[in-house]
Formats: C-alpha cells, sequence, structure tokens
C-alpha cells in the first residue's frame, strides 16, 4: 500500500483476529482458574512478566466485557465446532453474573 506496508486479507470471522485471539487468551485463563493453577492475578502477571503482555487475559476479558469475550468464544465455537473455543464455565457463570 502508499504506507509501506503489508496488507493481509481476512476473512469475516467472529472477533475477527485481536478479538478472537484475545477471548481465546481468556478463555485458557478462567479454565485455569477453573482447574486451580492459579487465580486471576497470578495469570495476569505471569503474562505480564513472563510473556511480556501489554495486559494480562483476564484483566483484558475485563476491560473489553466479559459478555463479548463469551460471545466471541460461543460464535467461533457455533461456526467450527472446535472444542477449543468452548466457553470455560467459570467464564461463563462470571459473565452472566456480570449482566
Amino acid at each position: 500500500n502508499a504506507c509501506g506496508s503489508d496488507v493481509t486479507r481476512v476473512a469475516d470471522w467472529p472477533g475477527l483476529v485481536a478479538k478472537r485471539t484475545v477471548a481465546m487468551l481468556a478463555n485458557e485463563a478462567y479454565e485455569a482458574m477453573l482447574q486451580g493453577v492459579a487465580n486471576g492475578e497470578g495469570i495476569d502477571n505471569a503474562m505480564l512478566f513472563g510473556v511480556n503482555y501489554p495486559c494480562g487475559p483476564v484483566a483484558w476479558a475485563q476491560q473489553i466485557g466479559l459478555a463479548t469475550i463469551l460471545k466471541v468464544l460461543d460464535a467461533i465455537h457455533a461456526l467450527t465446532g472446535d472444542p477449543r473455543s468452548r466457553a470455560s464455565m467459570k467464564l461463563r457463570l462470571e459473565a452472566e453474573c456480570h449482566s
């Protein structure tokens, strides 16, 4: 393009690329909390300091809105049937409590 950047077209999928990625990360974080691996603060700190993410997946999901994250995951799961996109029960319950 005129700015000297490469452009890549992506298919029209629920959540497109960025929100879909954050939704999947958040889902894994909530599943880890459900299984007692760590609490939300610990997961966020691990991703902030261990992987240098700009925000932890739990905080990121809360900023976007748990209901929105849940809608993205449900839409991906309905479209693909991929079990990786099935929303964590903890995420689903917290999204419903906050709506």
